[in-house]
């Protein structure tokens, strides 16, 4: 019996990523998914847990704007290479999403995140996870 991978959401918007999560229970493949809300926490889960796959809001920190996902993407990297990447950017611009992918993200998706686009770069970023 195979051990259920853990995605972890970081973001700084509860009740939308909180709302994504259930949905993903739902409808996809089992995944144990965790929220945290700030980067210092997510790095310490991200040591002690080790996740398949971190989905990082590109703007955790409204005062360092973007910069303070891609500094937690690089970070997460740091710690875990193994770890898949997936930002969710707000900003509408795929400029951002180029930028997380510099920093080491696997992929990038536009907020709102659809559960259908989601779905499948999760699936593909646990199975690649799981390769490394």
């Amino acid at each position: 019996m195979s051990e259920i991978p853990c995605v972890l959401f970081v973001d700084d918007e509860r009740a939308v990523t909180r709302s994504l999560i259930r949905t993903l229970e739902r409808r996809g493949p089992s995944f144990a998914c965790h929220y945290i809300d700030n980067a210092s926490s997510a790095l310490q889960f991200i040591q002690q847990k080790k996740p398949e796959v971190a989905v990082v809001d590109i703007c955790l920190d409204n005062a360092l704007g973007p910069d303070s996902g891609l500094e937690l993407v690089s970070k997460i990297k740091e710690i875990d290479s193994s770890t898949r990447i997936v930002v969710l950017t707000g900003h509408g611009s795929q400029h951002y999403g180029v930028k997380a992918l510099q920093h080491g993200a696997a992929s990038f998706l536009s907020k709102p995140a659809e559960v259908e686009h989601l779905l499948p770069l999760l699936s593909d970023a646990v199975a690649t996870a799981k390769l490394r």
